[in-house]
């Protein structure tokens, strides 16, 4: 059963996102620490939030679910809050959770006061859902682990100050892999410039390469070893901050297709008053709601600490793939104005594309849900 605390979307920090709403489609230009959006969003408290050790894990969590939400319902550049989500998820939450005290005091301040962003390096050209195939090692020489090898589709990596780098360190299987946090600036660490996007156009992604990258043992994240646990905690972070964006920019979505059948006539009537108009709003009214709650179901059951893998797959897979259709129900209902570039509903399907993708692809989510009820390989 769902909490009700779960379910109120009025918290304080919610409230100033929804208060600076025109600040986020001030732009169009890529986070940047000096970026007004990316200040203003810092100032919101909402990355400070992320590690407050002062509050309960779950209140920090719900807090940030609900403060996405609303970005996603005022933001209309996904490419912005995709970018929030990973400094929030990938960088913010793998430090919070397993970093050293010191190495926490001596990064956090920065990224917390949005005057660094963090990026995310884990897949590579030939090991993106196969994690495990990754070829980049990290060799442990003296006081320092020295890291070699190529990442891929690294979102934030082009405009990244820090970067946290899973590679692996000995051996094969789940044990095999330990993640590092590396400055931008460390010799044997090259960024290259971002790859063009289908959609999510602010949104920075590219490789990267290490070549004799030497990294101290005390920007080690966790122990050796533990790379995958803090990648699965992640992951996990990363889906129900980005997808409840995606739920928000959903509810968004909706109430545009609503005001415009209402107003729109054709035959002397609103279009809404045609069955076939009425109830692809009614389809696009139940995905909204249903994602909802999948993402709440999930984050109230983790707070319980009862294992949500299944849930997360569950909630990943049924929110990409509602966004992508309401996204395309919307250009319909919009009609040949739907296909103008200047409405911006053309972005909003490039944007949702990528949603059954990032963060595990949704046949990988699938394999997972079945595995945890004993089928399959």
């Amino acid at each position: 059963m769902l909490d009700i605390a779960f379910d109120k979307g009025d918290s304080p920090l919610a409230a100033s996102i929804g208060k600076a709403g025109q600040t986020w489609n001030s732009s169009a230009e890529p986070p940047a620490p000096d970026c007004p959006r990316w200040q203003a969003l810092s100032e919101t408290g909402l990355f400070r939030l992320a590690c407050d050790r002062d509050k309960p894990f779950a209140e920090r969590n719900i807090g940030i679910i609900h403060a996405m939400e609303r970005l996603g319902e005022e933001c209309r550049d996904g490419g912005f809050t995709f970018a929030v989500a990973t400094h929030l998820a990938s960088t913010l939450t793998a430090l919070d959770r397993f970093a050293s005290a010191e190495l926490r005091a001596e990064v956090l301040p920065d990224l917390v006061a949005g005057r660094r962003i963090g990026a995310h390096a884990i897949s590579e050209a030939e090991a993106g859902s196969d994690a495990l195939a990754m070829t980049t090692t990290a060799r442990r020489d003296g006081p320092d682990y020295v890291l070699d090898g190529d990442k891929a589709f690294v979102t934030n990596g082009p405009i990244a100050d820090v970067f946290v780098i899973y590679a692996r360190t000995a051996g094969t299987g789940a044990g095999s892999v330990s993640a590092f946090l590396v400055d931008r600036d460390t010799p044997g660490l090259t960024v290259a410039g971002a790859k063009p996007l289908v959609g999510l156009k602010t949104s920075m992604n590219g490789p990267l390469q290490l070549r004799g990258c030497r990294v101290p043992a005390s920007r080690l994240i966790g122990r050796e070893g533990a790379g995958f646990m803090v990648l699965s905690h992640v992951m996990k972070q990363e889906i129900l901050y980005s997808f409840m964006a995606n739920v928000g920019q959903m509810k968004h979505t909706l109430a545009r297709c609503v005001r415009h059948v209402r107003r729109r006539r054709q035959f002397d009537r609103p279009i809404g008053d045609f069955q076939a108009v009425s109830h692809r709003i009614a389809n696009m009214k139940m995905r909204y709601e249903i994602s909802r709650q999948c993402i709440l179901t999930a984050a109230a059951r983790q707070a319980r600490n009862k294992d949500v893998t299944s849930d997360v797959a569950i909630a990943k897979i049924y929110v990409s793939e509602a966004l992508l259709a309401n996204a395309i129900d919307a250009v319909h209902l919009h009609g040949g104005v739907g296909y103008l570039e200047e409405t911006g509903l053309g972005e909003g399907v490039a944007d949702a594309l990528a949603a059954p993708i990032y963060s595990g692809t949704n046949d990988i989510q699938r394999g997972r849900i079945a595995a945890m009820m004993g089928v399959g390989s």
